[in-house]
């Protein structure tokens, strides 16, 4: 086999994993609601030590987002190897800024799942609090909010990657684009009519914009992998 096919080849099954899997995690995720912070109807309140039956349900989309992080870094680096010499410095900033998130979202999700839960159990609630995904404006938010920030940049770095000539990289482009465009401004918004208690408000839309424009982007990467190949 040639290194191309077998560079298409790979590129497509990571494209279309990374696809399948964003949209499953979006979907698990949809159908876990919060409650707690200001979209809760019955909100939680602090210091949030009454969670415990609520493993495994509310942490299962998180399963399927940390497979989505390896997947992502996959899908950037198969995007940087599969560039055109003179595009492969944009490519390799994309890469940069992808596995930056990546490992700030595995670090977050694995932190909850391995650690939130056992100390419960062993009623070790002293940072629990602080840690915890029902805390509206704690530290498991403020990770996801820079993490897919980080992603943001990632996409942001591969738009020249593509080239406007092309109609179906033209398409990416404009994909890309707006995701950094509607993060940015909602970000802005957000800001101004909540300043620093803005919850997890921020943290919500960025994840919805990126799940749904990642899962297009990648789903459009390997039908053009799968047409060129």
């Amino acid at each position: 086999m040639k290194k191309t096919d077998s560079l298409s080849k790979s590129g497509f099954w990571i494209s279309f994993s990374t696809f399948i899997f964003t949209v499953l995690t979006f979907l698990t995720a949809l159908f876990t609601p919060p409650i707690s912070g200001p979209f809760a109807s019955d909100p939680l309140k602090y210091p949030f030590e009454n969670i415990i039956s609520r493993f495994p349900k509310d942490y299962i989309w998180m399963f399927t987002a940390m497979i989505l992080m390896i997947l992502f870094i996959l899908f950037s680096l198969f995007i940087f190897y599969s560039s055109e010499e003179k595009k492969k410095i944009y490519a390799h900033a994309g890469l940069i800024f992808s596995v930056i998130s990546s490992l700030i979202l595995l670090t977050d999700y694995y932190i909850q799942i391995s650690f939130i839960q056992v100390s419960l159990l062993n009623s070790e609630t002293q940072a629990i609090a602080a840690l915890t995904q029902y805390n509206p404006h704690g530290i498991f938010i403020i990770l996801e909010e820079i993490g897919y920030i980080m992603m943001s940049l990632a996409f942001l770095f591969f738009i020249p990657v593509f080239s406007e000539k092309n109609k179906s990289d033209g398409i990416i482009r404009k994909i890309l684009l707006s995701d950094v465009i509607i993060n940015i401004i909602s970000f802005i918004i957000i800001t101004l009519f909540f300043g620093i208690k803005r919850e997890y408000i921020f943290e919500v839309v960025i994840i919805s914009v990126n799940f749904i424009f990642l899962a297009v982007f990648s789903l459009l990467v390997s039908l053009r992998v799968r047409k060129n190949g």
